[in-house]
C-alpha cells in the first residue's frame, strides 16, 4: 500500500500565487542584544529575479509581556549570489529601509517614502486564547510593503539574492525569535537545493554602515534571527506551501531542522519559472492547542497554493485529547479550502514508546483520517516509514535507519517520505 493519494485527474491544479512568503519553523522568546553594543542580524535568500516589492515579518510570543525594539531594518537586492560572502551585494544597488506606516498591520498598501523606520513590537496579551487556552502562539508584525526597483536587478533573468539586516539598539531585550535558527541551509545543497540561505549575528552596528561588514558564510555560527518571515511580491506567479504541526512536520535537530519531506520536495521542484515557496509555521514540541491558531493566524497573510497539515500530535496529551487535534486539522483543511488552496493531511507518524503504549488509539486516529470523506488529499505516511509488526499491522516505530531518536524521521527518513511526496506535489503544481 502506497501513500494514499487519489488520481491527480479528480483534483484541482494547486492555484498559483503572486505573494510568495520564506518562513521558519515556531518560535520563542529568547534575548537579542548587549549593553552598551549594537548588534546586527543578517538573513540572506534567493527569490524570483521579477519581485517588485518586499516586506518582513517580526513576531511576539503572547506569553512576553514585553515589548520590544528594533532601530531599523534594511534590505538590498543583489545581481547574484557572491558565495561565499552572504552579507555584502553584489551589483553596487542601494540599501533601502522598511517602514512600519502601518503600524505591523497585514496592509496591502505600499509605502514609498517614511520616516518610520524604527519599530516596537508591542507586548503579548500575557493571556489565553479564547478558542484553545494556548499562551506561547506567535502573533506576526509585518512591515510596510517596500518596492524594489526593477532596475536592481541583473539582466540575466532567474532567481537573485535578497540581503536583509536589523539593526538592534545597544540594550538587551526579550523577544520572540525563530524557533532553531537556519542551520543546515547555508552550503548544503542537499537541503537548501539552490535555495541558499545565511543568517548571523555581529556585535556591530552593520545598518547605519551597510557595507562595514565583510565575512563568509562559513566564518559566522549560526543564530536566531527576529524575521520571522521575509514575503515578496513577484510578477512571476508561483506555489505557496504552507505546514501545521509540531516537529514531525517542521523539521527537528536530528537534521537540522530545516529538511523535512515537504520542504525537500517544494525546493526540489522551484525553478526561476515556477518558484516554489515554503512557509514552515510548524512549532515544534508544542501541541495543537498551540500551532492550530498559529496557523489559522497566519493563513490569510500567507496566501497558500497547498497547505500540508500533520494530521496527529503526541504533544495532545493525555492521548484522549489525540481526538481534538483531528478536528483542528480537519477545521484547518477546510479553511484553506474556503481561500482556495489544496490541503494535504498527513496520517500519524510513528513515535516509538508513547504510540506503542496507545497503540489502539494512534491506529484509529489513522483509520479515521483515512475514511474520513474529507475534500483534502490524505497522504498516508506508514507505508513509507513505519514498522510492521505482521503484514498491514504498524507497531507505532520507524523502519530501520530513518529515525535517529525513534520520535522524528531523520534526514534518511524525510528523503523516503519526499521520494514518495515529490511526485504527487508535480502533478498538482502541474509540472
Amino acid at each position: 500500500m502506497g501513500a494514499s493519494l487519489p488520481p491527480v485527474a479528480l483534483r484541482a491544479v494547486a492555484p498559483l500565487r503572486h505573494r510568495l512568503t520564506f518562513g521558519v519553523l515556531g518560535g520563542d522568546v529568547g534575548t537579542q542584544g548587549l549593553p552598551g553594543q549594537n548588534t546586527t542580524s543578517y538573513l540572506t535568500i534567493a527569490i524570483p529575479d521579477d519581485a517588485y516589492a518586499v516586506r518582513i515579518g517580526l513576531a511576539q510570543m503572547d506569553s512576553n509581556t514585553n515589548p520590544y525594539t528594533i532601530t531599523k531594518a534594511i534590505f538590498c537586492p543583489s545581481t547574484t549570489f557572491d558565495a561565499p560572502d552572504y552579507v555584502n551585494p553584489t551589483g553596487g544597488q542601494a540599501w533601502a529601509p522598511f517602514t512600519w506606516d502601518y503600524l505591523g498591520a497585514d496592509s496591502e498598501l505600499p509605502v514609498y517614502t517614511s520616516a518610520n523606520t524604527s519599530f516596537t513590537v508591542p507586548a503579548g496579551p500575557g493571556t489565553a486564547d479564547p478558542n484553545t487556552g494556548a499562551t506561547n502562539i506567535p502573533r506576526v508584525y509585518w512591515s510596510d510593503w517596500a518596492p524594489i526597483v526593477a532596475s536592481n536587478w541583473g539582466p540575466t533573468p532567474g532567481v537573485k539574492a535578497l540581503f536583509t539586516r536589523v539593526l538592534w539598539p545597544a540594550t538587551s531585550q526579550t523577544f520572540t525569535r525563530a524557533t532553531r535558527a537556519l542551520a543546515g541551509w547555508t552550503g548544503v545543497p542537499s537541503v537548501n537545493q539552490g535555495y541558499d540561505l545565511f543568517l548571523c549575528n555581529l556585535n556591530t552596528d552593520s545598518v547605519t554602515s551597510p557595507n562595514n561588514a565583510v565575512g563568509t558564510g562559513n566564518a559566522f555560527s549560526i543564530v536566531y534571527n527576529p524575521i520571522y518571515a521575509l514575503q515578496v511580491m513577484s510578477r512571476t506567479a508561483g506555489v505557496q506551501i504552507m505546514a501545521m504541526g509540531d516537529s514531525h512536520i517542521g523539521g527537528d535537530k536530528s537534521d537540522a531542522n530545516m529538511d523535512p519531506f515537504w520542504v525537500k520536495s517544494a525546493l526540489s521542484l522551484s525553478s526561476p519559472k515556477l518558484p516554489v515557496m515554503p512557509w514552515n509555521t510548524a512549532h515544534g514540541g508544542q501541541p495543537s492547542a498551540t500551532f492550530f491558531p498559529l496557523f489559522m493566524g497566519n493563513l490569510a497573510a500567507g496566501c497558500p497554493s497547498i497547505v500540508v497539515l500533520q494530521g496527529w500530535s503526541a504533544n495532545d496529551s493525555p492521548p484522549s485529547l489525540w481526538y481534538n487535534g483531528i478536528a483542528r486539522v480537519l477545521s484547518a483543511a477546510q479553511k484553506a479550502l474556503t481561500l482556495g488552496a489544496l490541503p494535504i493531511i498527513t496520517t500519524p507518524l510513528p513515535r516509538g514508546s508513547i504510540a506503542q503504549a496507545n497503540l489502539a488509539i494512534w491506529t484509529d486516529i489513522r483509520t479515521r483520517l483515512l475514511n474520513s470523506g474529507t475534500s483534502a488529499e490524505i497522504f498516508d505516511v506508514l507505508p513509507i516509514v513505519g514498522n510492521q509488526s505482521s503484514p498491514g499491522v504498524y507497531d507505532g516505530t520507524y523502519l530501520p535507519g530513518l529515525s535517529t531518536d525513534g520520535v522524528h524521521p531523520n534526514s534518511a527518513g524525510h528523503a523516503a517520505l519526499a521520494a514518495r511526496f515529490k511526485p504527487f506535489l508535480r502533478r498538482v503544481i502541474g509540472l
